[in-house]
């Protein structure tokens, strides 16, 4: 699973952290323009009056990370997957707000990313399992893979 998740009863284990993007259409090269002089990167503040595309999961995030800066953001979809969101982006509907790792769901030859430059907005993959109960011989092995964060053995 992805972060934030309810993690009540549950064990865990999390690989790296990784930051979320925003996947800024063609028709705001002023936006991407002003990204590619700041390093490729965006703020919270940069959002401010564009139409964002996002997956359920990080709604909360984000609407706590733009009351922090004076502002509500405005919200084209909200949906349940980050291919989903990437498709929307394809269609020049707005920003697309996504974890890093999820930028080749959809690929699209004129995507222009900036990394989101804020400490909240960091997603990670967790392996769970519940607590308390018996784990087979294959789960602890591939717990113990993900664990040492080698994604290509698992």
């Amino acid at each position: 699973v992805r972060t934030p998740f309810r993690a009540s009863g549950l064990n865990y284990i999390y690989l790296n952290p990784e930051p979320m993007v925003a996947v800024i259409p063609p028709s705001m090269e002023d936006l991407r323009e002003k990204c590619r002089k700041n390093g490729d990167k965006i703020t919270i503040d940069d959002l401010k009056g564009v139409e964002l595309i996002m997956y359920k999961r990080f709604e909360e995030l984000i609407l706590s990370c733009c009351a922090q800066r004076g502002f509500e953001p405005e919200f084209f979809c909200k949906n349940e997957d980050a291919r989903t969101t990437l498709l929307w982006y394809g269609v020049g509907a707005g920003v697309a707000v996504v974890p890093q790792s999820s930028l080749g769901l959809a690929p699209n030859k004129d995507m222009y990313c900036a990394e989101i430059d804020e400490p909240k907005l960091y997603t990670q993959i967790a392996a769970i399992w519940k607590k308390n109960r018996y784990i087979s011989q294959t789960a602890s092995n591939f717990l113990e893979i993900f664990s040492s964060g080698d994604r290509d053995a698992v």
